[in-house]
């Protein structure tokens, strides 16, 4: 595979409690956040908002890991949509393309019908890169 793919479902907002979320719903989060803590330890960028947010835990085409979040935050569906009319919502996806790889990015009618019924908006953030995938570090 050419190219890596990662979804989530996300709620933030400045007044946001990100363990009142984890309470009602019964659904643990893959990462919370409060205003002011680092987005990431290698710069000095910190959050504005809290946050709370489910990731895939699957490996495959951008459809496929949306339909696992929402899987994940189905048992407690009614609670989301009522959560996202009061926070921001958001499906996070996020393609790395490498070496003009074109991978597959199609949103059907359930997809987009359930990220209406969480009042979520769908954000797709592209990056494109050399042919070869980055070492990481360890």
């Amino acid at each position: 595979m050419e190219y890596q793919a990662s979804a989530a479902f996300t709620l933030a907002a400045v007044d946001l409690d990100p363990g009142h979320v984890t309470a009602v719903t019964g659904v643990q989060p893959s990462k919370t956040w409060r205003t002011g803590d680092l987005i990431d330890p290698r710069t000095p960028l910190r959050y504005t908002h809290n946050g709370w947010r489910v990731d895939s835990k699957i490996s495959a085409d951008l459809d496929e890991q949306i339909r696992d979040v929402y899987s994940r935050l189905q048992p407690a569906w009614a609670q989301f949509e009522e959560l996202g009319e009061r926070y921001y919502a958001e499906i996070s996806c996020v393609l790395y393309i490498y070496g003009g790889a074109r991978p597959p990015m199609h949103f059907d009618r359930e997809i987009v019908e359930r990220a209406a019924q969480l009042h979520a908006a769908i954000d797709i953030d592209l990056y494109v890169l050399p042919r070869g995938r980055p070492k990481r570090a360890k």
